[in-house]
Parts: structure tokens; C-alpha cells; sequence
């Protein structure tokens, strides 16, 4: 359908041009000539008559000059309403000036729209457009049911939770932060996923930057949760931006390790990955192991001993890394649980070890060794 674009826009076009260029076609204003000249005729006819009028006796000297002056200021006043339409421009100008519009508009917006346009993008169907305004119709009509409800029942941690799903999905994310706030304030437990949720909405009100509000939040989830994507992907993107790129890849590929490959967030993982190896001067191949998410086998397609050697393979490869770079507690802490999984008790403690060892040697007051002790009890406990 995209003739009867173009077909609409030219005639929207030739119409606009004729309005434009209609004034301009009238002449120069100089058209009303004849009734203004006409009308000054009439005024020194009167002026003649008063004068033979005064000859012949018919009127009196103070008559004749009240006459006069009334006659006069009628002349002034008509030449005066004349005299602006005198002030136009030539025929030969505004036909000139008609016909540069009339070749200037069409090629001027469609210039326009070449250059800031989408031509080529493809319609969407109607239908389609109709039922997207519908479904958020219908999201924003119980949003504002349920936000109702609330009023009457403000206890309601479910509700509140699912309002800032809601809001969240309607792209209100300022008030899904503090429908999720309302939440964790009614909530018992630590609420990992809650706290997590409530990072992500802050991280975008922000506009991408992890503020110092969602980073707390973020913390709170991984004290609860240490395995926590969300939290894990803003947390490392937290010290991204506070300048701190090698802690930042080390984070994003040991959560590359723990992401299946058909999660629907790993592309973006896997080049915020590619890009903090560039900033370093890294080759982004050697850091993600020199495979590239394409060629890198989907776990969920193996058989159950294919399974198992696939997951030893990437503990092992996290052992190798740590015994490299030793000073990495939630490093250890990954080997520890992973040990755990595949029953390697004697491996799981060594490794629960090193983490003891490397949280000894933060400093007291690190916002992280709370977390990581906690997250390190947790680990001791299933031994």
C-alpha cells in the first residue's frame, strides 16, 4: 500500500502549495484601485459643488467652509484606507514568488522526509495497531482497578508486588519502584527477587546508571539470593561504572558460566562481556574461552553424561581461573556450590576454604563481607 502514501501525501501537498501560493496569484493589491479611485472622484465632485454652491449664494461663507472641512476629512479618510493596498509588490514578483514555492514544497518535504523519514519500514496492519492499544487499554483499566484496592487494603503485599509488575510493563517505572517498596515494607523475609525488582526499576528511572539506592537494593537481593541473575548482571555493571572493569568482567563471566544458552538475556550479557574486554585491551574470544555463543553447545540438547562432562568442564575451567586469580571470594564460593551439585564433598570444602580465607581479608567495614559470610554459613550448612 505504499502507492497510497505517496498518492495522499501529494495531494496533501498540491493542497497546502494552492493555499500558499493563492494570495500570491492575486496580484499585488493593487485590484481595488477602481472602488477606492471612485470614491475620491465622488469626494472632490462635492468639493467642486460646495465651491459653485458658495458662487451662486446658495451657501453661506460658514457654510460653505463647515462643508468643505467635512468633505475633506471624508477625502482623507478614503485615501487613507486606499493608500495600504497600494503598498504590494509587483505582478511580475509575487508570480515569481508563486512559483518557487509551488517547486520549492514538494521538493523540500519530500527532502525531508528522505532524510528524517522511514520510507522503507513496513506498515503495521491496523488489526495489529488496534489490538497493542487495546492490551494496554486493558493493563492500564486494572492497573487502576488494583491500585483502587489498595487504597481500601494497603496490607496487601501481593498486591502491591503485582502493581509494580504492572507498572512495570506499562513503563511507569517510578511508580513501580515505590509499588515495590510498599511491598518489601510488608514483607517478613528478605525477598531476594523483590529487592532485585525493585533495583532494575531505579537502575531505569535512572536511565541506566545504578544509583546508590538501587545498588543497596541489588545487595540486598544477592545477601538473600547469591545467585540472583539480575542482581549479579547490576551489580557488576555497578562497579562498571564507578571505573572498576576488571571486577566487572570477572562478575559477568562467572554469571556467563551459571546462564543457559538459550536464556533470552544472554546476548546482552555476552557483549556487555565483549565490550569491558575491549576497554581493557582484551581479545573478547580468548576471554569467553575462545567460543563464541553460537558454537558454544545448549546443555538442555545433551544427553545426561554429556551433561555432566559439559559441567565439569566449565568447574574446572572456574577452578583453573581461580587458582590464577585467587583473591575472588564469590569466585570460590561459585566453586564451592558447584562441588556440592556434583557431590564432590573433599573439593567443595578446599574450595569453601579459600573463600573463608580470601572474606578474612576484606576489610571490616566492606559492604560485601556481611553478604558473603552469609552466603558462605549457607554453604557450610548443606556439608
Amino acid at each position: 500500500m505504499s502507492w497510497l502514501f505517496w498518492i495522499l501525501a501529494a495531494a496533501l501537498t498540491a493542497l497546502i502549495a494552492i493555499l500558499l501560493v493563492r494570495p500570491l496569484l492575486k496580484g499585488d493589491g493593487r485590484g481595488n484601485d477602481s472602488a477606492g479611485e471612485e470614491d475620491l472622484q465622488v469626494y472632490r465632485a462635492q468639493l467642486r459643488e460646495v465651491d459653485r454652491d458658495l458662487e451662486r449664494g446658495v451657501l453661506a461663507q460658514s457654510e460653505a467652509k463647515a462643508a468643505r472641512l467635512e468633505i475633506e476629512r471624508r477625502l482623507l479618510a478614503a485615501d487613507a484606507r486606499q493608500r495600504p493596498e497600494r503598498i504590494g509588490l509587483p505582478k511580475k514578483v509575487t508570480r515569481l514568488m508563486a512559483l518557487a514555492l509551488l517547486a520549492l514544497l514538494p521538493l523540500g518535504t519530500l527532502g525531508t522526509y528522505l532524510w528524517l523519514g522511514q520510507p522503507g519500514l513496513p506498515g503495521q496492519p491496523l488489526a495489529q495497531r488496534g489490538e497493542e492499544v487495546q492490551e494496554q487499554r486493558n493493563i492500564a483499566e486494572m492497573v487502576q482497578g488494583l491500585r483502587a484496592r489498595l487504597e481500601n487494603n494497603p496490607d496487601d503485599r501481593q498486591g502491591w508486588e503485582m502493581l509494580g509488575r504492572s507498572y512495570g510493563v506499562l513503563g511507569r517505572w517510578q511508580e513501580a519502584a515505590e509499588a515495590y517498596r510498599e511491598a518489601l515494607k510488608l514483607s517478613d523475609g528478605p525477598r531476594p527477587a523483590l529487592q532485585s525488582a525493585l533495583g532494575e526499576a531505579l537502575v531505569t528511572v535512572n536511565q541506566g546508571e545504578v544509583s546508590p539506592g538501587a545498588e543497596r537494593a541489588f545487595d540486598a537481593a544477592l545477601s538473600g539470593n547469591p545467585q540472583d541473575a539480575r542482581a549479579r548482571f547490576y551489580k557488576a555493571l555497578a562497579l562498571h561504572q564507578r571505573g572498576d572493569l576488571r571486577s566487572a568482567l570477572d562478575r559477568w563471566i562467572a554469571l556467563a558460566e551459571d546462564t543457559p544458552q538459550d536464556a533470552g538475556w544472554r546476548p546482552m550479557l555476552m557483549q556487555q562481556i565483549a565490550a569491558t574486554a575491549q576497554e581493557l585491551g582484551l581479545n573478547p574470544e580468548e576471554v569467553n574461552g575462545g567460543e563464541s555463543t553460537a558454537e558454544r553447545p545448549s546443555v538442555q540438547d545433551m544427553d545426561p553424561e554429556e551433561q555432566e562432562a559439559y559441567i565439569r568442564s566449565m568447574v574446572d575451567g572456574l577452578a583453573a581461573r581461580l587458582q590464577d586469580n585467587p583473591q575472588d571470594p564469590e569466585g570460590w564460593l561459585r566453586l564451592g556450590q558447584a562441588r556440592l551439585v556434583l557431590e564432590e564433598r573433599d573439593a567443595a570444602v578446599e574450595a569453601l576454604e579459600n573463600a573463608r580465607q580470601q572474606i578474612e581479608q576484606l576489610p571490616a567495614d566492606s559492604p560485601e563481607r556481611d553478604e558473603l559470610q552469609r552466603a558462605l554459613d549457607s554453604l557450610e550448612q548443606r556439608l
